[in-house]
């Protein structure tokens, strides 16, 4: 698995070229660690695809513990966001990621 650092067009990038190959009848899902990740994705790509998210808005992701619950949403994401900056800590989003075998963005 790759990680990649980037600017929010380098996202934008990466969900086009998704896009085109995305199985029509089912809307791509990406995951996101953080409420502030989750609306620059809505951001990008609107409608076209889901965006969730692993935390509740004003919960600190910092102390944040998975559960299983999360650990099935990321199974089931066709891309993962974290915020990077060590926000997430004990690089939670990163471990989901890795041990689903998903693409991760790093903001």
């Amino acid at each position: 698995m790759k990680t990649i650092v980037f600017w929010l067009p380098v996202l934008a990038v990466m969900v086009s070229w998704s896009d085109a190959q995305a199985d029509e009848n089912r809307q791509r899902l990406i995951v996101c660690s953080t409420t502030q990740t989750a609306d620059f994705a809505r951001q990008i790509v609107g409608e076209r695809w889901e965006v969730r998210c692993v935390l509740a808005a004003g919960q600190d992701p910092h102390l944040y513990q998975v559960t299983p619950d999360d650990a099935q949403l990321i199974s089931q994401a066709d891309l993962c966001i974290e915020n990077g900056w060590h926000l997430e800590g004990k690089d939670w989003m990163r471990t989901l990621a890795v041990e689903s075998g998903k693409r991760l963005v790093t903001c």
